[in-house]
């Protein structure tokens, strides 16, 4: 597909809102993702995708090859059921419509966003993960702030933030636009305040206020 891009094939790639960047396949090792705005888009990619492994003399797995409509109808049974009138396939093989499939990790969902279905999960998986890291630095004795807010971050955040380059660009533009509340409304927000509540032995409903003081000499 990105030969077929190289050589000014037109091909159906969706684009970011605010720059307009193409969002080309995602590909990691023999996990691909195709994406497209167009139903018939999308059955030319699955063409090109199975000229190339037939080339290559390789095989895809129709059975475990799904699509999912991304926040293009209100319900998830109205979503499937808009795949499905597609009628796509792959080597001849028709295709199972799902309301969510994930994907390294990230599950793509059909009556939400990217963000929107991962960003919850994340921070769930990450709450998980800072937990685990408390009860191993408190049974290993481990009681300095600075080493703990270190641990935090190698344990904890790489957690949270896993796969945002997928999935980071909407909340960040959306951010950027001023259509977000406070972040400190934001589930990411919150777990580092409960830690930092955690650090200062704290209740977990004590409101930290942040302040800044300047002392002229």
């Amino acid at each position: 597909m990105l030969a077929a891009t190289q050589r000014g094939a037109q091909l159906d790639l969706p684009r970011l809102r605010g720059s307009g960047g193409m969002v080309p396949p995602l590909l990691y090792a023999d996990d691909t993702t195709l994406l497209a705005t167009l139903a018939a888009g999308l059955q030319r990619k699955l063409d090109l995708l199975q000229r190339y492994y037939e080339q290559w003399g390789q095989t895809v797995n129709a059975a475990k090859t799904k699509l999912v409509m991304l926040s293009g109808q209100r319900t998830q049974q109205a979503a499937v059921d808009t795949v499905q009138l597609a009628a796509l396939s792959l080597a001849g093989q028709p295709l199972e419509a799902v309301s969510s499939f994930k994907y390294l990790g990230i599950t793509f969902h059909a009556s939400s966003c990217i963000a929107g279905a991962v960003a919850p999960a994340r921070a769930t998986a990450a709450r998980a993960a800072m937990h685990s890291c408390n009860a191993r630095c408190a049974a290993l004795g481990v009681e300095a702030a600075p080493l703990q807010l270190r641990l935090f971050s190698t344990m904890v955040d790489a957690v949270l933030s896993y796969g945002s380059e997928v999935w980071g660009m909407q909340p960040a533009a959306a951010s950027a636009a001023g259509k977000t509340s406070s972040t400190a409304g934001s589930k990411a927000e919150r777990l580092h305040l409960a830690h930092l509540r955690h650090l200062l032995g704290v209740r977990q409903v004590c409101v930290l206020h942040y302040s800044l003081s300047v002392v002229n000499h």
